[in-house]
């Protein structure tokens, strides 16, 4: 039977051993929150653009977000592996994410593409390797650029105005194309900031990268998810303005060039 005097330092170590564990989980959250607002972010552009949100709309994203969501998270539990060097715990979550997106290919290739497999191992790597210098913010960042160009290319593939077959118009719809996907691409990427910032020292631990730590947390300066609101707000003004575009020729009009349809 242990004394009192036993007692409190057992309980400090298993305290110690279980820190780890609640900060690689509690940096869990900054993955989900990124990915839901992404989605969020498509599924309400896409109402705006006035296209059909249905089942296949909604699965087509779905997946694409997941692809992205879930090597992320395992990315960021990478020092749970029990193996003593950060490069062998990268190494064999790597090869793992490798053998699980081919397997999945095999099975259903075209759900699960050349696309989704690289990505999902691209995405893991990164995170692991970043999570192992806990570089949180330089992870959320990746994580928005990778989630919010996938999304943007599925986005601009369905944008209604440029469903047109005639070939005079092949020019000027690839410009709509290209407005849209880098519209939202930006905006996805400045979405994916302004919540970053608004989780980082608070319910996600501080990074430790040159980059972004520096940065001021929402407790410090709640100015900064101020600014980053405001890059988000000026980067959806020209999404926004393409989703209300019915007409290929008005999208030439506006922009001042001179189109003419056969």
């Amino acid at each position: 039977m242990l004394s009192h005097w036993q007692i409190g330092p057992v309980d400090g170590m298993e305290a110690e051993k279980d820190t780890p564990r609640v900060t690689q989980f509690n940096n869990l959250f900054a993955p989900i929150a990124i990915t839901l607002a992404l989605l969020g972010l498509t599924i309400g552009a896409s109402f705006l653009d006035g296209r059909e949100v249905d089942g296949d709309f909604l699965s087509g994203v779905i997946l694409i977000s997941l692809s992205v969501l879930i090597p992320a998270c395992i990315g960021r539990t990478s020092r749970l592996i029990p193996l003593d060097s950060g490069a062998l715990r990268v190494g064999t979550l790597t090869l793992v994410l490798a053998i699980l997106s081919i397997i999945a290919n095999f099975v259903d290739h075209v759900d699960f593409n050349h696309m989704f497999v690289a990505t999902f191992v691209l995405v893991g790597f990164v995170s692991a390797v970043l999570n192992e210098s806990s570089r949180f913010e330089e992870s959320a960042s990746f994580l928005s650029v990778v989630l919010g160009m996938r999304l943007a290319a599925y986005y601009a593939g369905g944008l209604m105005i440029a469903q047109n077959d005639s070939l005079v118009a092949i020019d000027i719809a690839r410009e709509s194309l290209g407005s849209a996907f880098f519209s939202f691409w930006l905006s996805s990427i400045s979405l994916g900031l302004v919540v970053m910032v608004g989780l980082r020292g608070t319910i996600e631990q501080r990074g430790k990268g040159r980059l972004m730590s520096v940065l001021p947390t929402f407790r410090e300066n709640p100015e900064v998810v101020a600014y980053s609101s405001l890059i988000f707000t000026s980067f959806m003004v020209p999404l926004i303005w393409i989703g209300q575009i019915d007409t290929l020729q008005e999208f030439s009009q506006v922009l001042g060039g001179v189109f003419v349809f056969g």
